[in-house]
């Protein structure tokens, strides 16, 4: 009888780790984030032995894509519009095509 006890132990134990498996940690976000190649890897590598962390490395790879090609596009729409100004007879011959 004891050595059921200590299968049923096993198992209750591999339950639990799969459990958590399947969650993941949200810390991989952070590293999908400022990373994003890294996020994507570990997406890669991770997505059929850790579908948990995998999700979240892969969520935080796409946001941090986002948010790089949102700065880029942020950064030139302000500094274009900062040297527009400064172009001086150029401006007008652009305003037809505005």
């Amino acid at each position: 009888m004891s050595e059921e006890v200590r299968n049923e132990e096993v198992r209750s134990d591999d339950v639990v780790r799969s459990d958590s498996k399947q969650k993941g940690n949200a810390a991989w976000l952070v590293l999908g984030l400022f990373i994003p190649l890294v996020g994507l890897i570990l997406f890669l590598v991770w997505r059929k032995d850790r579908p948990g962390d995998a999700k979240w490395c892969g969520i935080g790879a796409l946001i941090g894509v986002v948010l790089n090609i949102l700065s880029y596009v942020l950064m030139f729409v302000f500094f274009g519009a900062a040297l527009f100004p400064f172009l001086g007879g150029a401006t007008s011959a652009l305003l037809p095509i505005l």
